[in-house]
């Protein structure tokens, strides 16, 4: 399987946990050129309560507005550090009940940290919806 066919599961996964949960409230880490994200709205359509879209950098944001223009009144553009305090950023502990990362998580240093700061958006017993690279050789 290749990035794309690996993008569009993500997708279905996210979209059978909206389709569980309608009011569910998402979070993407690093949502950078929207990929990810325009394969969840192709699924999900208007079936959530908010997805919030995040980057490291405001670059990406304007771009993302207009491709997301449909969905304004649930989407929240927002920046994120995954690797710093969520507190400091403002954001609140346990308020989403999905968090997907499209591979992004091994970019970080400390990746210990980063998923416990991933750990900490979520509420409890719900879900971090991520694909990774890893290698079959180590």
């Amino acid at each position: 399987m290749g990035l794309k066919e690996w993008t569009l599961f993500l997708g279905k996964t996210v979209k059978q946990l909206v389709h569980r949960y309608p009011n569910i409230k998402i979070l993407e880490i690093m949502a950078g050129t929207s990929g990810a994200t325009k394969v969840i709205m192709n699924e999900i359509s208007c079936s959530f309560a908010s997805y919030t879209y995040t980057n490291i950098s405001l670059g990406f944001f304007e771009t993302a507005q207009q491709v997301f223009n449909a969905f304004s009144s649930k989407i929240i553009f927002q920046l994120l550090d995954y690797e710093k305090d969520i507190d400091e950023q403002g954001y609140k502990q346990y308020s989403y009940n999905m968090v997907v990362a499209l591979l992004v998580l091994h970019a970080t240093i400390n990746l210990r940290r980063t998923l416990r700061n991933g750990r900490r958006l979520l509420k409890p017993k719900l879900f971090l919806v991520m694909q990774e690279i890893t290698n079959n050789d180590a």
